[in-house]
């Protein structure tokens, strides 16, 4: 009997002793782990974390939203996009992921594909008066792609949901 309890605590000492070693074993416990790099702005430290949970589960959508947005912090647009594009391809109805696309999309100069990405998030929303911060970035993205009109449209819709338009360029082309 004295075996079995001295067996036990073997075991149990090193849940006592490291508990987040552990935890971090667990595709959560990486996740948890990248969270807290990721807020202290230790951005290729929590990659790391992140890549260990998405490799415990391969359909860890907000693993790879925020391995995407920790590429986006460090201006690595390209691998931002290909998680960006893992997360719609495992939930497609996720506006957001769009939305973080569209501005690494902007970053690199594909406007195209930012127009397509906000059009997504503005359809999908369904909090229209949520919206004025996209509409913003569509009205930018549409006067790269040089269409006027339909900028000064989304700049309408973006001051009547609030928000401020403080460029004028934006001022001028919209009166």
């Amino acid at each position: 009997m004295k075996t079995i309890r001295f067996i036990y605590l073997l075991l149990l000492i090193p849940l006592m002793c490291f508990p987040n070693m552990i935890s971090a074993q667990t595709a959560e416990g990486f996740f948890e782990k990248a969270l807290e790099k990721q807020n202290n702005n230790l951005f290729e430290l929590a990659i790391d974390d992140y890549s260990n949970a998405i490799k415990l589960d391969p359909k860890y959508e907000g693993a790879f939203l925020n391995r995407g947005v920790c590429y986006y912090e460090l201006k690595k647009m390209g691998k931002a996009i290909e998680d960006y594009n893992k997360v719609i391809e495992l939930n497609s109805t996720y506006p957001a992921v769009h939305l973080n696309r569209a501005l690494a999309k902007i970053a690199i100069s594909d406007y195209e594909g930012a127009l397509a990405d906000l059009n997504v998030v503005i359809s999908q929303n369904k909090e229209i008066k949520l919206l004025a911060f996209e509409y913003y970035q569509r009205a930018e993205v549409y006067i790269k792609l040089g269409k006027n009109n339909e900028a000064c449209l989304d700049i309408s819709k973006a001051k009547e949901l609030g928000y401020e338009i403080t460029d004028d360029a934006f001022i001028k082309l919209c009166k």
